[in-house]
């Protein structure tokens, strides 16, 4: 073989080389951003599920008192059946929260510090209720609005987080995720501690698209808590 059909082969060669490394670069530039929207659009999914997942009712309203106190223990009559309250429910004043006691349709309360405060319902909050006897009943008080909303709610994170733990690949059916795909999700509550679930058949980092977000949460004792949320999905 002659000396230039030598050259000839290697230029060869490397002309090829070139040509299937552009190849590989143009298959790049057109998988990779769809694959980037396909986690993108998970992610966000997967966002919107949890909160739907996280979120419960919340009933609150206001009463003022609109006579003197001279007990330390006081008897809301009839106070139930305005409002249509049951338990569990929390009470809190200024000072924080009152212990209670409901008794048939009356609600008694221990020690309010004034003559304002706020009850709240739902279904997420434990049952607590004192054994509360010689209130002064109270006969003229004031509902405010009865409002109704949707939160977040820290003890329904950690039972979401339970069941992940417990039963993950019915957790992922009912989400709806892709056979192909997996998900993990962690919590960092308003005093930064973070609960994390562990990633099943996770990969390396670089397949792992994630992105955190604020929440607003109900903790067991109707306090609204800044926190954060934060969702994985490879």
């Amino acid at each position: 073989m002659k000396k230039g059909d030598k050259r000839g082969s290697h230029v060869g060669m490397m002309l090829s080389f070139v040509v299937f490394v552009i190849f590989l670069i143009f298959l790049y530039t057109i998988i990779e951003p769809t694959t980037r929207k396909d986690k993108q659009y998970l992610l966000d999914y997967l966002k919107t599920e949890l909160k739907k997942n996280l979120s419960a009712d919340l009933t609150s309203i206001s009463v003022s008192i609109n006579e003197e106190i001279r007990e330390e223990c006081v008897n809301l009559k009839a106070l139930l059946e305005k409002t249509e309250f049951e338990n569990p429910i929390v009470i809190k004043d200024s000072k924080g929260i009152l212990e209670h006691e409901i008794s048939e349709k009356d609600l008694l309360i221990e020690e309010p510090n004034d003559n304002f405060f706020k009850i709240y319902y739902s279904e997420k909050f434990q049952e607590q209720e004192e054994n509360l006897e010689n209130c002064q009943v109270i006969n003229d008080y004031a509902i405010g609005l009865i409002k109704t909303e949707r939160y977040i709610f820290e003890e329904k994170i950690f039972e979401l987080i339970n069941k992940y733990k417990e039963d993950y690949d019915n957790l992922k059916k009912e989400f709806k995720i892709p056979d192909e795909n997996d998900f993990s999700f962690s919590f960092t509550d308003s005093a930064e501690m973070i609960t994390e679930t562990e990633g099943k058949n996770a990969p390396s980092s670089q397949s792992v698209y994630a992105e955190q977000f604020l929440i607003q949460y109900f903790d067991g004792e109707a306090n609204i808590l800044t926190g954060s949320l934060k969702t994985k999905i490879w």
